[in-house]
């Protein structure tokens, strides 16, 4: 007993020192000379008084818990009124983060929360960390808010409303022909490549200007590799000097697409990954060599030569009439390849894939893996992904060709053909042995 209570004591005074201790470089990093509430002695110490008056209510009673909150939040208060206004700490932080200090050294003796000790000390530490982390980002933070603008944040929350409201209201069953239409599937899917997308599009948001063309290339293709294609073409048709940067920013968002529908495929079907894994990764592994390739050439050749992510105008992908267009597109591939696999048979989805690939992966890809987990061979929904991808790399060449002139379409239409053909030659090997 006496040693669980050393470590609960010992844990709360770490979390408090370690609070402290940030606090404590706050003051450094302040401009002026702000009166600061405490630091890397004060913190321990209301930890510590947390903690005590935990394990002392137990015997004396619980009032004199709330007791020694309440005397807490009054020293703080009149801190904060006796100083003078021009030394005063502007915000409330250290003054929230004393008031926490002394709750997580409560949480580290109460074992009527939490009666296990590994555990209570584990989610003590664990949040006196975040807490930390949480106080020392403030100037990162406030950066990365800058670069968000108001019209993302209330494109953000259109879709959080039809999560978080219109999603569970969709009906769960079939419509249309075929029943091919299933209201609340196709909503899953939008959220889900909506929050792939916004992985990509929140990055180039929060990374800012002044990053290298492979990272632009590489958070754009999470978001839409073809807008990537069209943004460099056109660069490097009127900054010639820059084609062998902007072709690399191409292969590195095509890259980057490979592994976003093996991870698209993995949601919906996990089965199908094993087909898809070793021509996408092939793929994705070739076109890694030769982004390395080009990045080395093109530091040889300009070693000046970068660009900022704001040149690729990305669209919020939660933006809801970004989410209706993918839905309606969503709904009207998955028809197609149902009607076609209907009529035509299996093989018709290969050619559904085919023209559905010329103007999204992600849609194809979706509606493949969802039909293999309904009952279609697995060897089929594979074709039909390679063949949409193989379609889509086919039009960012072409777009690479007519919006940024014959010399860059070459040297992307060259990276794209190495990798169509160590894709084609995976394919061939796993044909062979089955």
């Amino acid at each position: 007993m006496e040693r669980d209570l050393a470590a609960s004591l010992g844990t709360a005074f770490a979390v408090g020192l370690l609070v402290g201790l940030e606090r404590q470089m706050a003051i450094g990093r302040a401009e002026g000379h702000e009166t600061r509430l405490g630091s890397v002695r004060t913190f321990p110490l209301i930890a510590i008084a947390g903690a005590l008056s935990v394990v002392l209510a137990e015997t004396i009673g619980s009032w004199l818990a709330a007791a020694s909150l309440l005397g807490l939040v009054a020293l703080v208060a009149a801190h904060r009124i006796g100083a003078a206004s021009a030394e005063r700490e502007s915000g409330a932080t250290t003054d929230i983060a004393a008031v926490v200090t002394w709750l997580l050294g409560a949480l580290a003796v109460s074992h009527t929360i939490l009666p296990d000790l590994g555990t209570r000390l584990t989610t003590t530490a664990g949040l006196g960390v975040v807490v930390t982390l949480l106080l020392s980002i403030k100037p990162r933070l406030h950066a990365a808010v800058r670069r968000v603008s108001e019209d993302d944040i209330f494109a953000t929350l259109q879709i959080l409303v039809v999560a978080v409201v219109v999603l569970p209201l969709l009906p769960d069953k079939g419509y249309g022909p075929f029943d091919a239409i299933n209201p609340a599937h196709v909503g899953r899917m939008v959220l889900f490549i909506g929050a792939i997308s916004f992985t990509g599009y929140l990055a180039s948001r929060l990374l800012g200007p002044g990053r290298g063309l492979t990272v632009t290339g590489l958070v754009g293709g999470l978001v839409s590799s073809t807008a990537v294609t069209f943004s460099m073409a056109r660069r490097a048709r009127t900054e010639p000097d820059h084609e062998a940067a902007c072709a690399l920013a191409v292969v590195s968002a095509s890259t980057m697409m490979f592994l976003r529908v093996l991870a698209a495929a993995a949601v919906v079907y996990a089965p199908l990954v094993p087909r898809l894994l070793l021509p996408l990764g092939a793929m994705s592994a070739a076109g890694v060599a030769l982004v390395a390739l080009l990045a080395r050439r093109g530091r040889a050749a300009r070693p000046e030569v970068s660009a900022p992510l704001g040149d690729v105008p990305l669209k919020n992908p939660f933006e809801l009439k970004s989410a209706i267009v993918f839905g309606v597109l969503f709904a009207g591939v998955t028809l197609a390849a149902t009607a076609a696999r209907a009529l035509l048979g299996d093989a018709a989805i290969l050619l559904a894939a085919l023209v559905a690939g010329t103007t999204d992966v992600d849609a194809i890809t979706l509606s493949a893996a969802t039909l293999a987990r309904d009952g279609m061979p697995i060897t089929v929904a594979a074709a039909a992904v390679i063949v949409a991808t193989f379609a889509n790399t086919a039009v960012k060449a072409g777009i690479a060709f007519v919006s940024g002139g014959a010399s860059f379409g070459r040297k992307v239409g060259v990276a794209y053909l190495a990798m169509a053909a160590v894709g084609a030659v995976t394919i061939g090997v796993q044909w062979v042995v089955g």
